[in-house]
């Protein structure tokens, strides 16, 4: 998702672009358009922040950073947009389950067998969700109730249990770490 229209500046995920040669971002509409580097890039925070190359799209539309500052509640709505493996867009609401580190998430994978980034200096914060997300979601918005950008979604975790599966929860990187990754480029 674009953060940036003037200087062509987008978020994703660090998983959805390790180990990439190149990338493209489609649009909603369709277009491609191909990146020209990368601005930031940070695998503990599952965040990188890509440059478009110019000339950039036509109105070119953002969304808008939440300040990071704020404290994010257990059972606030919530909206994550994507693209879950299929070319059409998606958005699904839900309610914030809880905010957890990746120490707290690290354990629970072990039981739920759901791989996470490693951990960095800092113990990170992770958003749980409820909004439904799925694989190829990965890298789009977690959006609060005024359509502010408050989380990056980067992970689902689901149950395995009699040949089905479950959704359980989504976890997004918390928008705190985008504005870390700009005030360090």
């Amino acid at each position: 998702f674009v953060i940036d229209n003037k200087k062509g500046w987008i978020v994703t995920n660090h998983h959805v672009i390790a180990g990439a040669t190149s990338v493209k971002v489609k649009f909603k509409s369709g277009t491609e358009y191909v990146t020209e580097g990368m601005i930031a890039d940070s695998e503990p925070f599952d965040i990188a922040i890509l440059k478009m190359h110019e000339p950039l799209p036509p109105n070119l539309l953002q969304l808008d950073l939440a300040s990071g500052n704020e404290r994010i509640y257990t059972g606030s709505e919530v909206t994550a947009l994507g693209n879950p493996n299929t070319p059409e867009f998606s958005a699904a609401v839900g309610k914030v389950s809880r905010m957890a580190t990746s120490e707290e998430l690290i354990q629970e994978s072990i039981q739920w067998n759901m791989p996470l980034p490693p951990r960095g200096e800092d113990d990170v914060m992770w958003i749980q969700h409820d909004a439904k997300i799925y694989p190829g979601n990965s890298g789009g918005p977690l959006l609060n109730k005024d359509y502010d950008v408050i989380g990056v979604n980067t992970r689902v975790s689901i149950s395995r249990q009699g040949g089905g599966i479950t959704y359980m929860y989504g976890l997004a990187s918390r928008v705190q770490y985008i504005h870390t990754l700009l005030k360090r480029s």
